[in-house]
């Protein structure tokens, strides 16, 4: 049974096909979760960080030591090497284990390249005023992480850094892009909700931040985690930060109670929160062309895979360095949270610069099944990682306006100017007009109808433990229902009163200009009055409820359809192959007689 599943997982259609990007996002943990914000409240409801607050020496690794890590997750050829160090702690205030005079050892070992030695001796020069690297002096651990950033560019590998910002300077920025940083993940931890009312440091520091590393040419994004507490005023903070043209992602509270996260239930949304949250961010990404990082088809299907279980697809390495006895040891999990008992390495599916993909998925396989350390359902965290990567193959090339839609925002920040042309086409008000609402749960559903024999997403339904037809029916009923509507339509209404929040850029010349352009031309122009982006007319098509059913309806007989023709061109290929082994056996029988 075991060979057969292992056949089945890695024949389903998976995105890895996609020949623009490598398939494998590999995070790099190191330092002990240390965290400048242990304890503090908003860090101890769903981060686990055990070690306290301080940076440990004991358990950064050294540079040789990263070297020959990287060198390793190269073979693996990962669209994105996603690097969190000491619980997302960059440190300015101590002394790290690695010296300054490591950097000339580095280069002549050929790990650094001349460009990125010369950007740390300018850095070294200009903040301590000496001209030559005194050879004793330690590097801050913020220090040592653009060596590490260099140490990782320089063997080829697209590198992101994790932090929560604290000690971030623009100096460092400068260096960290320098040195081979290409983006930067801005983790927001506030002791409590957002409040537009109130003026928030945290943020503001966070704010200031990722408008320096755009200056610098990073591209950041900051992240929150949806918890049952900040839920009401979540989509608030989101149009904060993309009203000020900085990318926005969202994950969910893990409370699995592994080495990332917490055993408290209470902090986990909703899935009622989770429904309301995820479609107005939805609603934002699609008619608003609001600066949403994270991806369409994670805000559409996230609400209802709440117990995610991984495929057995090599999208997603979670390795890190711990102390093994006396020494440090890299470590290859499943993810954060799912760690086997044994150390496993990555060096044991390396050899000959060749990954051994069958062995490493049978390792997989029963790390997840392990009835102690394994994950019957596993954390939304797994679902983030491998759906931000990039976007879930879900049809009608959404997945490909989605990527270009996205990245074309990082491009336009890093190469050509800081806020768009573009416009928001949709005005704040469009989000009280139950027109809008309809048309995204229409488009939600026609989706999810489209999945109807989708070998890859019937799969993920079945290991989630979702019944697809209940799924698709609550969509259709939603979709129908004037309350859930209604619900939409209020919420926005009672976000609109109680924020002061405008969208600054819905009557620019632009947005004015294209409005004028869509309105007298679409069908929501003149019903609704509401101009919609042309690129997702797939999703936002609006119809009567009795149309919206009968076209349901179609689209499952359709697949229907579809699924009887692929299996007739199946029975013909096979009746083919009968015949032609039928006339060679006959052949045979014909010489033997002979």
């Amino acid at each position: 049974m075991r060979a057969i599943e292992l056949i089945q997982r890695i024949s389903e259609r998976k995105i890895e096909h996609h020949k623009l990007r490598h398939p494998a996002v590999v995070v790099v943990e190191f330092g002990g979760g240390n965290c400048n914000k242990s304890g503090s409240t908003s860090c101890k409801d769903f981060c686990a960080v055990p070690e306290g607050k301080f940076y440990n020496p004991t358990l950064d690794p050294t540079p040789d030591m990263l070297v020959d890590q990287f060198r390793q997750i190269a073979v693996l050829k990962p669209a994105v090497v996603s690097i969190v160090p000491n619980g997302e702690a960059v440190i300015t205030y101590q002394k790290s284990n690695t010296s300054w005079s490591e950097i000339l050892d580095q280069q002549k070992k050929g790990n650094l390249s001349k460009e990125q030695l010369s950007s740390l001796l300018n850095f070294y020069s200009k903040k301590y005023h000496l001209d030559s690297v005194n050879s004793s002096q330690a590097m801050t651990p913020a220090e040592k992480m653009a060596l590490t950033i260099a140490l990782g560019k320089n063997i080829g590998l697209n590198l992101s850094l994790t932090t929560n910002g604290s000690f971030l300077t623009k100096d460092l920025l400068g260096l960290y892009r320098e040195a081979g940083l290409e983006y930067i993940n801005l983790s927001y931890h506030p002791n409590q909700p957002f409040d537009s009312q109130r003026h928030d440091l945290g943020l503001e520091h966070l704010m200031k931040k990722a408008n320096e590393a755009i200056e610098v040419g990073l591209v950041p994004t900051i992240t929150h985690v949806l918890t049952r507490q900040n839920a009401d005023t979540f989509v608030d903070l989101a149009d904060y930060v993309t009203e000020h043209d900085i990318l926005f992602a969202v994950g969910i509270a893990n409370t699995r109670g592994g080495g990332f996260s917490t055993s408290n239930s209470g902090i986990e949304p909703t899935e009622a929160q989770v429904k309301l949250v995820f479609r107005r961010l939805l609603a934002r990404k699609l008619f608003a062309d609001r600066h949403i990082r994270t991806t369409i088809p994670y805000l559409l299907m996230a609400p209802y895979l709440q117990h995610w279980v991984c495929d057995q697809s090599t999208d997603f390495f979670h390795l890190s360095i711990e102390k093994n006895g006396t020494g440090l040891q890299s470590r290859l999990n499943v993810c954060s949270e799912v760690r086997p008992e044994s150390f496993t390495k990555l060096e044991d599916f390396v050899t000959a610069d060749q990954f051994d993909n069958a062995a490493y998925l049978r390792w997989r396989s029963k790390a997840i099944n392990d009835p102690k350390r394994g994950c019957g359902t596993c954390t939304h965290q797994c679902f983030f990682e491998s759906a931000t990567r990039h976007t879930l193959n879900i049809g009608k090339k959404i997945e490909a306006l989605d990527g270009w839609d996205i990245y074309g925002k990082m491009l336009r920040q890093r190469h050509f100017f800081r806020h768009p042309i573009r416009p928001v086409v949709s005005k704040r008000e469009d989000f009280q007009k139950p027109y809008l609402w309809e048309s995204l749960l229409q488009g939600e559903a026609r989706i999810v109808a489209e999945l109807k024999d989708d070998n890859y997403w019937q799969e993920t339904f079945k290991r989630s433990g979702v019944d697809y037809n209940i799924l698709l029916a609550g969509l259709i009923k939603d979709a129908t229902d004037p309350e859930v509507v209604r619900e939409l339509v209020q919420t926005e209404n009672s976000f609109v009163i109680k924020s002061s929040l405008n969208w600054h850029d819905s009557e620019s010349f632009q947005s004015r200009f294209f409005r004028s352009i869509y309105l007298p031309f679409q069908r929501s122009g003149h019903e609704a009055n509401i101009a919609l982006p042309p690129k997702f007319k797939d999703i936002l098509r609006h119809e009567t409820p009795d149309d919206f059913r009968e076209a349901i309806e179609k689209i499952i007989r359709e697949k229907r359809l579809d699924r009887i023709k692929s299996y007739n061109g199946i029975l013909q290929f096979i009746y083919k192959v009968w015949d032609s082994l039928s006339f060679l056996a006959n052949l045979m029988l014909f010489r033997f007689a002979v």
